[in-house]
């Protein structure tokens, strides 16, 4: 926090003279050899890197709505501490379905998950859903 941000609070112009303080990086890497190489082959893969996001933002798509067809409105306990026994990662809408596919995406609680689908779900059908899309979320991991 500034000086001048603790004189004037608010304001949309703050908001822009912190966004021109980010200019200081610009001006440094052109002073800095190995930095300015570094940018510059990120500006190189970033049109591979396109490609490789809209695969990625298809299949935690597809799987959202997989595992809201297949669970949405189905994480319902009582015996929970959560609030309402809803647990936080769950497939009720498509925005939590699509956190929930994404922190299962980076291995954080995807077994609690898929404990919570076994509980209300066809246990070989919990299993096929959530084992699979492990996989396919560790090649992207993987290939990334």
């Amino acid at each position: 926090v500034g000086w001048i941000e603790i004189f004037f609070q608010g304001g949309g112009s703050l908001t822009v003279l912190r966004a021109a303080r980010l200019l200081r990086a610009f001006k440094l890497a052109r002073k800095w050899k190995s930095l300015r190489k570094l940018i510059d082959n990120l500006v190189k893969v970033l049109p591979d890197l396109f490609y490789y996001f809209i695969m990625l933002f298809i299949v935690l798509y597809l799987y959202s709505i997989l595992g809201m067809q297949l669970y949405g409105g189905e994480f319902k306990y009582d015996d929970d501490e959560d609030i309402d026994g809803i647990p936080r990662l769950n497939f009720d809408s498509f925005y939590w379905s699509f956190v929930t596919i994404f922190v299962m995406m980076s291995g954080e609680d995807w077994p609690g998950v898929m404990w919570d689908g076994l509980r209300v779900n066809f246990w070989l059908l919990a299993v096929i859903f959530f084992v699979s899309f492990q996989l396919v979320a560790a090649f992207f991991v993987v290939r990334f």
